[in-house]
């Protein structure tokens, strides 16, 4: 699905708000389940990194720490920033 970019096809022909309302989430606020689904079909997202994306997008949390390359336009595109090497993370977070 993800390879042949075939996410939001599927996610508009199989409404998937039922199944995902029947999750409960950690983190106050919670990210609505219609914000995971925007970013599955706007970025091509696999569930859990558009998960992991509106938990930051909803929280405030302007920085996402991870190697997946699926983060690098959505976090761009959203005012999040991706860190994902170590050059990124001490250009934002310089030693004092």
């Amino acid at each position: 699905m993800k390879e042949n970019k075939r996410i939001p096809e599927i996610v508009i022909q199989n409404e998937p708000l039922g199944l995902l309302s029947l999750f409960e989430q950690v983190n106050n606020p919670e990210p609505s389940s219609s914000t995971v689904i925007r970013l599955m079909k706007t970025y091509n997202l696999l569930p859990n990194d558009a998960i992991i994306l509106a938990h930051c997008l909803t929280a405030g949390i302007h920085y996402l720490a991870s190697y997946d390359s699926d983060f690098q336009i959505p976090c761009a595109s959203e005012g999040a920033t991706l860190i994902d090497t170590v050059e990124v993370f001490h250009a934002h977070f310089p030693a004092s």
